[in-house]
């Protein structure tokens, strides 16, 4: 798991006002992916290592340093990580 481009992807795109850029987290991470192409395969692996933890934690995304709840999108972390790594595909 990359650690530093996690921080660097929820700090970046999940700052306190990110709501101010995107409609949802998922047009978040499409902007990643148009803005760092080449870093994609790299986020979809740090995100299946995050999923294959026993225990992860709901807050998991504040702790990387981001301001998002996926709760507030009707998704489990789990859930959420799931749909991110279809979505990195």
């Amino acid at each position: 798991m990359n650690r530093e481009l996690l921080f660097h992807f929820f700090e970046c795109y999940f700052h306190q006002d990110w709501r101010d850029d995107y409609s949802s987290s998922f047009e978040a991470l499409r902007d990643f992916c148009c803005l760092e192409p080449e870093r994609k395969a790299e986020l979809r692996e740090s995100f299946n290592d995050l999923l294959e933890q026993d225990a992860l934690s709901e807050n998991f995304i504040n702790e990387f340093g981001g301001s998002f709840k996926t709760e507030r999108e009707g998704l489990t972390a789990n859930e959420w990580l799931k749909k991110a790594i279809s979505d990195l595909k």
